[in-house]
């Protein structure tokens, strides 16, 4: 089964892309790679929104295939796992080790990046 570039995944959230029609890392409504001739040709790209800037991308931008996105969210439904672009990841990376103010820590190793 096909699928197309508006097939929209969030971990989070309703799933839809209202905000922008663009994603936050390349600026472009549809997905482009460069092919072996140098042409740009448009795929197949899922999106995702990342629980923490709220920005949406195209799968591809953040290396993700689209089976990934679809077991990113299962996770997130399943089990209340987060995901994370790769601009907010380093962030969780110092957030998960800071202890809050109960010395436990702040839940934020769920998250996914």
């Amino acid at each position: 089964m096909s699928q197309t570039n508006s097939d929209i995944v969030c971990a989070s959230g309703d799933g839809s892309n209202t905000e922008s029609e663009k994603c936050y890392s390349c600026k472009q409504e549809d997905c482009f790679i460069t092919n072996a001739k140098n042409r740009k040709q448009k795929i197949d790209s899922k999106w995702i929104l990342c629980d923490l800037c709220q920005h949406w991308f195209h799968a591809l931008c953040q290396n993700l295939s689209n089976s990934e996105i679809g077991y990113i969210s299962k996770a997130a439904n399943a089990k209340g796992v987060l995901w994370c672009c790769e601009t907010c990841l380093p962030q969780t990376k110092s957030i998960s080790k800071t202890p809050n103010n109960t010395g436990m820590d702040t839940g934020m190793e769920s998250m996914i990046g």
